[in-house]
């Protein structure tokens, strides 16, 4: 459920705390103090827990951004004509986020958090669910994708290049991460003709 609509200096307030809150997670973890985001912000502890009464209201608050984000790109990459096309540009939507995201995500991840732990509070990852697999439906419709291959599972594949992304991003070049699970992926899934 949104927030209540809020005027226009609590919105402000509200958004500096979570930019501080992304930025003080990526660099230091979800152990960080709420006095510690708030320092960064500029803005009293008063009005961290107005906005947020608890650490995980916060970081369900993040999450949600952060989605939000992702969801309108995987859109507009999901809208191209050719499917395959769609997915190599869902692709790069999500090793975009893995490149900019990745420290904030490695953060919440080793703090215990994830996504569906905050689903009630951000709600359920079931339209990026279901945009991955509409995009891979396409695909077989298209006689692109094997037939042995059921497309919730690669969607569900597609998805999980993220973590993968951001697991490889220590040992490896982006672009050499990029090219690589693109290729692995594609010929997984793919028809090759």
């Amino acid at each position: 459920m949104p927030p209540p609509l809020l005027r226009s200096d609590a919105q402000a307030n509200r958004a500096r705390l979570v930019e501080a809150a992304r930025a003080v997670f990526a660099e230091r973890g979800v152990q960080a103090e709420m006095k510690e985001i708030a320092d960064r912000a500029g803005l009293g502890m008063g009005t961290i827990y107005r906005n947020f009464a608890t650490k995980d209201d916060l970081i369900a608050a993040i999450i949600l951004e952060v989605a939000s984000s992702v969801m309108v790109e995987l859109s507009a990459a999901a809208a191209l004509a050719d499917p395959v096309e769609a997915m190599r540009a869902m692709l790069r939507v999500v090793f975009a986020t893995g490149k900019q995201e990745g420290p904030l995500f490695k953060a919440l991840m080793a703090g215990g958090y994830s996504h569906a732990e905050h689903a009630s509070k951000v709600g359920p990852p079931a339209a990026i669910d279901e945009l991955f697999e509409s995009v891979v439906q396409r695909a077989r419709a298209a006689g692109a994708l094997r037939p042995d291959l059921e497309p919730s599972f690669v969607a569900t594949y597609l998805i999980s290049m993220l973590p993968l992304y951001i697991q490889l991003q220590e040992m490896h070049a982006p672009g050499d991460i990029e090219r690589q699970l693109t290729d692995l992926f594609f010929h997984a899934v793919l028809i090759q003709g």
